[in-house]
């Protein structure tokens, strides 16, 4: 007959014969709301290399990556934030400021970085926001606020510090000094539309530098 003693063993975690609990391991992979943040990212960006940025609509994205339009706005109020962020999301996977060494090195180093960055379908995707963002306002105030200033302001910095180092002359003017190998890319780029190569970056940069050294050293 039934004792009516109650076990001491929940149902929801019997014991193994070694006295193991069986309860449901903690899920360790990406949440779900991540994985399709990441999804929008990566089929923004691949539109980007086949099509202007005009021909791409937020709906497009949403479809290809296999999610809602609702699901876009969760954490974008337009496509232009999100394919400025698709950009600067493959940007930052390539192009990474180094935080230890010689400033100027460290300088040099990230514009040969950006250099081979805009090599290839990356240079045309790069051409595409650049020439977009003359018509677009929107797409210009989200490619200033989160790509151009925060960029700039992290190469002023390293620049800086050069100059503190004595790698740079102390009345260097940081800002064309930085827009000496920046104007080469963007003349490679929307002008020309020629393939920037790592060198040609190497070059402007040890140009810029002899410049500086030369004009206000």
């Amino acid at each position: 007959m039934p004792s009516g003693k109650r076990s001491s063993v929940s149902p929801l975690k019997k014991k193994s014969p070694r006295g193991e609990s069986h309860a449901t391991a903690p899920h360790t992979g990406r949440p779900r709301s991540e994985l399709a943040r990441a999804a929008l990212l990566e089929t923004a960006y691949n539109m980007m290399k086949k099509h202007s940025l005009g021909e791409i609509t937020t709906q497009g994205i949403a479809a290809k990556a296999g999610v809602s339009t609702a699901t876009v706005y969760r954490w974008w109020d337009t496509k232009e934030a999100l394919l400025v962020d698709a950009f600067l999301d493959v940007k930052s996977q390539n192009v990474q400021m180094a935080q230890s060494g010689s400033p100027l090195h460290r300088l040099r180093e990230y514009f040969i970085a950006g250099g081979k960055f805009l090599q290839g379908e990356h240079g045309l995707v790069a051409a595409r926001v650049l020439g977009a963002i003359q018509d677009d306002a929107k797409l210009r105030e989200h490619f200033t606020e989160r790509f151009y200033v925060p960029d700039l302001s992290e190469m002023m910095e390293v620049a800086k510090q050069a100059v503190d180092a004595g790698e740079l002359p102390s009345k260097t003017d940081l800002s064309l000094f930085l827009d000496m190998p920046l104007g080469m890319c963007l003349a490679r780029t929307l002008l020309r539309r020629e393939p920037i190569r790592w060198q040609d970056s190497a070059a402007a940069f040890d140009i810029a530098v002899a410049g500086a050294t030369s004009y206000w050293g």
